[in-house]
């Protein structure tokens, strides 16, 4: 086995022949290139280690009119393998890195329809700290999920024409055709091997039903993944996991991940469960809100939300927390930001003098009014 690397799967082969699973965008292609490469040829193989099986992990060499070729780096560079994350501390990692960003910048592969979100982020973020004045533009988004201890939450988007009412049955109908596609052809228990990273299916634990999900985390066999649809995550077991279907995975995940902007939990326990509380009711309120991305922090956009209740009244999510002493208003330094940070140091102060919730016993930041 090759080291340092995640290469696209094929089909494997069971007993009578019979395939079992789908070919991986690109996973023939890979597996072609390294016949042509290695087939009839003396290689020099580097051993790492051994997987439970007893196959060898290591690097394989081969000779070339360009010199020793490193099969790992040659796949990579090609665009028909990318890094894994077990790469860091070897002795390649370096230059399967700068393999990959090759590719990636060419386009190669698995990496045809690439798009550098870092730089993307980057010039956004370069171009907002230049901006003196904030940008208003909100969409309407439904809320799936909310993250405790964080003001952090998942939602789907609805505000590229769709109604809520047509957006649902759209994501049922792939929800569908998934499910339809999995018990046509049974994923078998045990067969599906996580990793980092990896897109794949999980059975949720409430309904036993398939979702698509990210593996987050490997340990043993509880598997941490995240339901890239809904935007909530949980810990399976691995027997509750299969490869996603081709096909699924191109398909943009149906919820993103938001922090609220300007926001900062409470560090005693009791008061950030009754803020998490306060923050789930307040979300959960709603059919769905509207919210604006002032700016991202760690590749997550940062907002601040709105909702609008039955009477067409609108309130501002974070004004309200800091209102019923469930936050405190965090310092930004940016211009554009100042006067909605002083509405809400405004608002701070008076939960502080009337001792709302974290302010019960006082001031506890030390600026005592």
């Amino acid at each position: 086995m090759f080291s340092g690397i995640d290469c696209p799967r094929g089909a494997r082969i069971g007993p009578g022949g019979k395939l079992i699973g789908e070919n991986e965008p690109f996973a023939e292609e890979a597996a072609k290139f390294t016949r042509s490469k290695i087939m009839q040829r003396e290689v020099e193989v580097e051993v790492e280690g051994m997987d439970k099986s007893g196959s060898f992990i290591g690097y394989m060499f081969v000779q070339t009119e360009q010199g020793l070729c490193n099969m790992s780096i040659a796949l990579v560079e090609n665009g028909l393998a990318s890094v894994h994350f077990t790469a860091e501390k070897g002795a390649y990692y370096s230059q399967l890195c700068v393999a990959e960003e090759k590719a990636k910048k060419a386009k190669l592969g698995i990496w045809a329809k690439w798009v550098d979100e870092e730089a993307i982020v980057q010039a956004e973020i370069a171009s907002a700290d230049e901006k003196m004045e904030r940008t208003i533009n909100y969409r309407k988004v439904v809320v799936t999920d909310v993250q405790r201890g964080n003001f952090k939450f998942a939602a789907q988007s609805v505000d590229d024409g769709r109604s809520i009412e047509a957006f649902g049955p759209k994501l049922e109908k792939m929800m569908k055709e998934l499910r339809e596609e999995l018990r046509k052809k049974p994923p078998v228990v045990g067969a599906y091997v996580p990793r980092r990273g990896d897109l794949c299916v999980a059975r949720f634990s409430a309904d036993k039903l398939w979702y698509r999900a990210r593996v987050e985390g490997v340990k043993g066999k509880s598997i941490d993944i995240l339901y890239i649809d809904f935007g909530n995550r949980e810990v399976v077991d691995v027997t509750s996991m299969a490869a996603l279907p081709a096909g699924y995975a191109t398909q943009p995940a149906g919820a993103r991940e938001y922090q609220m902007a300007f926001l900062q939990m409470p560090n005693d326990v009791d008061h950030a469960n009754n803020s998490n509380i306060a923050f789930e009711q307040i979300l959960f309120s709603v059919p769905f809100m509207f919210i604006n991305i002032e700016y991202r922090n760690g590749g997550i956009e940062n907002v601040t939300a709105i909702i609008e209740t039955s009477d067409g009244t609108r309130t501002d999510v974070a004004k309200t927390l800091i209102a019923e002493g469930h936050a405190l208003t965090e310092q930004k330094r940016e211009k554009r930001f100042a006067s909605l940070i002083a509405e809400y140091q405004e608002t701070e102060k008076i939960a502080r003098r009337e001792h709302r919730n974290i302010w019960e016993y006082g001031d506890f930041t030390g600026n005592e009014l």
